[in-house]
């Protein structure tokens, strides 16, 4: 069981653009409670060369975002876990591993309801419904607006959350990738029913 869940999160791994990881679980026998008898602790290593240590004592946030997203990926396959929230999972990453993290998202959604809560535009471009969340600050109380957005507003939301402004690039940006994300998503479809 232990070795079969290293190999499946180091597979994951590899696909979120963590291709040097090296990843252990460690059952740390303790005496017996209420809480069961084994602690477990994740060690990694992060960087060719280094000594396994700790998940919690050198993992940076984008990698701590990635790590937990695969962890999620390989729990899930054995549980019937019908909503999976992700808050900021993409902190810290960009680019590659931006685009690697929101097709692992999309692929979750095949089966899970995902809520996802983003700033990057290529993992909001890959959502199925999208929300904006604003909180403003009204007679000393914040107050949390949600808005569903249409198709329209979201192509502005995400020009605006790719460069603070919305203009003819930042429109022209945002429908692209929402476009490359529609495809994907088609190609993800297909292959899955045609199996």
């Amino acid at each position: 069981m232990q070795k079969k869940l290293e190999k499946e999160i180091l597979n994951e791994f590899k696909e979120l653009a963590m291709e040097n990881i090296l990843f252990k679980v460690n059952f740390l026998e303790k005496s017996s409670s209420e809480n069961g008898i084994d602690d477990i602790e994740f060690l990694i290593r992060t960087n060719v060369g280094d000594d396994l240590k700790a998940l919690s004592k050198i993992a940076s946030g984008g990698e701590v975002s990635r790590i937990m997203l695969a962890l999620q990926i390989v729990i899930n396959k054995n549980n019937n876990v019908s909503t999976l929230i992700f808050d900021e999972i993409d902190t810290g990453i960009s680019g590659k591993a931006s685009l690697n993290v929101s097709k692992k998202l999309n692929k979750l959604s095949l089966n899970n309801q995902v809520i996802c809560i983003t700033h990057l535009p290529i993992v909001a471009a890959m959502a199925d419904n999208h929300f904006w969340i604003e909180k403003h600050l009204i007679n000393n109380t914040t107050k949390i607006n949600v808005t569903k957005l249409n198709n329209q507003n979201k192509i502005e939301k995400i020009a605006n959350m790719s460069s603070g402004i919305i203009n003819d690039k930042t429109l022209k940006y945002a429908k692209e990738i929402c476009l490359k994300a529609e495809d994907y998503k088609k190609s993800l479809l297909e292959f899955t029913f045609s199996k």
